[in-house]
């Protein structure tokens, strides 16, 4: 399992890619158990509308070719790829597909109603969300997303 593999406390990134294997785990048993009523990362534009696959597709396409962009241009002038391609990525993505949020998990309740949940894989502590990010489920929800991850597995 992920938690065998990583030894806590993490930081830098060994967190950060312990993290990502954890989410990327809990996508990929959600999308298999294949429930129509739990979708895993679910792209919402700012009126609350689904945004397309092919909307997302372009997105990312948009985003690989500005962070190859970014990652060249430090190259060229001698700076930190770091520091040049920071954040590149996701203003690109985010920006081309109109996307407001993606929300980790959507599940559709008995009554219709809707129920976010986002992970959070913090190192130390409880996981932590932005008040931007909570302010971005309300709009769209309704409601604030609950937070999925140590200590509420």
């Amino acid at each position: 399992t992920i938690n065998a593999k990583y030894k806590q406390p993490l930081k830098g990134k060994a967190c950060t890619k312990a993290g990502t294997e954890k989410h990327k785990c809990c996508e990929d048993a959600i999308k298999s158990a294949n429930n129509p009523n739990v979708q895993s990362e679910v792209p919402y534009g700012k009126a609350g509308n689904v945004i397309s696959e092919n909307a997302m597709d372009a997105a990312k396409k948009a985003a690989d070719k500005a962070y190859e962009a970014a990652k060249a241009m430090a190259r060229q002038m001698k700076k930190s790829i770091a520091k040049m391609t920071k954040g590149v990525w996701a203003k690109a993505f985010f920006g081309k597909a109109g996307i407001f949020l993606k929300a980790d998990v959507v599940v559709t309740n008995p009554d219709g109603s809707q129920s976010p949940l986002d992970f959070k894989f913090n190192c130390s502590g409880p996981g932590k969300m932005s008040a931007k990010q909570q302010r971005k489920y309300q709009k769209i929800f309704g409601t604030a997303a609950k937070i999925i991850g140590p200590p509420t597995f």
